[in-house]
């Protein structure tokens, strides 16, 4: 596989779409053109409904299968859940992506599922077909601590995805618990154009300031 379509499919297992608000302006949380680096586009999406990156990358193939096995399944995502509102933005610069989605009803729960879930999950192989190709992906997660912010929880992901003949790439994700509510922020691999560190302190002051 070779690394433009490898970047494809990493970048595009990062979008899909659909949320809402309750509480908390949610659509003033999130990042405009004037919080990031000149010359990106931004998606024009309402809202955002993430994934973990083993998910994501599974529902852009056919005839998936897991190894192991059980974590074909992965509870732990809380944008997925019935009892949350939630909004995001997407920022697109050539091949760089860099995606953020706030909700409402979060809890330190929340980021505990999400550990305990690429702790049993930390390499996953995903096989699969995409147009006809077949795709046999390797993703080691490591959960880390995170960027220095000083919100009330926070754990960051950095996963990498191998694939034959094809570079390993690293993707980083941040999830954040801030008051009842959460945030996850994702930049695609090897990114030129987004600092995730930078862009999860601006995205905290964004969300804070929404509260009004």
């Amino acid at each position: 596989m070779r690394k433009t379509a490898l970047t494809t499919l990493v970048a595009a297992a990062l979008l899909t779409g659909c949320g809402g608000d309750d509480g908390v302006d949610l659509e003033a949380a999130l990042l405009t053109a004037d919080d990031l680096p000149e010359d990106v586009d931004l998606l024009p999406l309402d809202a955002i409904e993430l994934t973990g990156t083993i998910k994501s990358m599974a529902r852009l193939l056919e005839n998936v299968s897991y190894e192991p096995a059980e974590c074909a399944e992965d509870p732990a995502d809380p944008l997925h859940r019935d009892d949350v509102e939630s909004a995001g933005v997407t920022a697109v610069s050539g091949e760089d992506v860099f995606v953020q989605a706030v909700y409402t009803g979060a809890s330190v729960d929340d980021l505990t599922a999400i550990e305990d879930y690429y702790r049993r999950c930390a390499e996953v192989t995903v096989r699969g077909e995409m147009a006809g190709e077949k795709v046999d992906l390797t993703i080691t997660t490591e959960v880390t601590g995170g960027p220095p912010v000083d919100a009330d929880h926070v754990i960051a992901l950095d996963s990498t995805t191998s694939a034959a003949g094809a570079p390993d790439m690293l993707n980083h994700a941040v999830y954040l618990i801030d008051g009842a509510e959460g945030m996850f922020v994702a930049v695609t691999p090897e990114s030129r154009t987004f600092d995730l560190d930078a862009l999860t302190v601006t995205a905290l002051e964004k969300l804070r300031a929404a509260r009004g």
